[in-house]
């Protein structure tokens, strides 16, 4: 259980993050192109990307200039920065200073094979998932640059995206206006490789060695922890969990994913970046034997609507701090156990509202 709970904050992460190297992906659905912004607002100046193989080779330099005004006190602050995706590797660089980072983003392998096994159909499922879980959505078309464009509408931005590129972006913040607006698009087009190389005369921070050696003490752990551990398949289907999972509405949370993950099944729904809760299921047998791990007075054990259930804190496996709440609901019928988590920390009665709504 705990390693299925890690995996999926990992998917809630990819989910609420800007993921700028994925480098084992294509980005766009343009084969290359070229992209010369304009930038107005509290940030004025240029930006610039090149791209080839779908985005798999990626390049992208900033010359800006940001004015913030607090308290009345100014501040002007210059920036040049150059971004590259060499297909392996990601690179961000400071030119004023002349340092920078070397970075390879891996995907987690369930993730990884999650996503892979989509059809095109569910991954236009995915895609509006998730964004209906950060509060967007779809404004409708317009044409710029003789481009057809979907205008979406998300965390208090306005975008045009063509293919996967945005050309025109809106946005409020410290309520003032700021835009960024394409002025040349060329596509399909022959992109020298020495724009992917990094330049010289750098100071790099090579990220991969300190992530290589974490990967492997938590492998090693994880080996450790699971060693033991075998994972007992639910026999309750998951569409029938997914029927009722569909059902759930609870404030103005959103179904940000739903899917079956080594013999049991997890969804979890999110409102903006910060709150979320899970709901998953797993068999009565590996309940309890997580159960047999844990201190009988961790957990405040009620009946319910016929049903047992549990309510107590979740803790952080190290540190043995608080990581929000959970409540665990008996289906002995269907040998089936459901947990309810919020690292939000929702109260036992707002758990408990979601529980209601679930109908198995």
């Amino acid at each position: 259980m705990n390693k299925c709970l890690g995996i999926l904050a990992v998917i809630l992460m990819l989910g609420s993050s800007s993921i700028k190297a994925q480098v084992s992906n294509k980005r766009f659905m343009i084969k290359s192109g070229h992209v010369e912004y304009k930038l107005e607002g509290m940030t004025k100046g240029t930006r610039s990307i090149w791209f080839d193989d779908y985005g798999r080779l990626y390049r992208e330099e900033m010359k800006a200039t940001t004015t913030t005004n607090m308290f009345g006190m100014k501040s002007v602050e210059d920036e040049h920065t150059l971004e590259i995706v060499d297909g392996v590797d990601s690179y961000d660089l400071d030119l004023i200073n002349q340092t920078g980072t070397k970075h390879s983003f891996k995907l987690p392998a369930e993730f990884k094979q999650l996503v892979e096994g989509l059809d095109d159909q569910q991954k236009k499922q995915l895609a509006q998932e998730t964004l209906n879980a950060f509060g967007g959505e779809k404004k409708g078309t317009e044409k710029f640059m003789g481009r057809e464009c979907e205008v979406i509408k998300v965390m208090g931005s306005t975008q045009s995206i063509y293919k996967g590129i945005s050309l025109k972006t809106k946005s409020e913040i410290m309520g003032l206006i700021c835009t960024e607006t394409a002025d040349l698009f060329e596509e399909n087009i022959q992109v020298a490789s020495s724009l992917f190389e990094v330049p010289e005369g750098i100071e790099m921070i090579d990220l991969n060695q300190e992530t290589d050696a974490m990967d492997i003490d938590l492998s090693d752990d994880m080996m450790d922890e699971d060693s033991d551990e075998e994972v007992v398949p639910l026999s309750y289907s998951f569409q029938k969990f997914e029927m009722a999972i569909d059902k759930v509405e609870y404030q103005s949370y959103k179904k940000s994913m739903c899917m079956p993950l080594e013999g049991q099944y997890m969804a979890a729904f999110m409102k903006g970046l910060e709150e979320s809760f899970m709901i998953a299921a797993l068999s009565n047998q590996g309940f309890h034997s997580e159960m047999l791990k844990i201190e009988s007075n961790e957990y405040e054990r009620f009946e319910k609507n016929g049903r047992e259930m549990y309510f107590g804190k979740m803790r952080d496996e190290e540190s043995g701090d608080e990581d929000g709440n959970v409540l665990f609901i008996e289906y002995p019928q269907y040998e089936m156990v459901i947990s309810i988590m919020s690292p939000s920390a929702m109260s036992k009665e707002n758990l408990l509202r979601v529980a209601d709504q679930l109908k198995f």
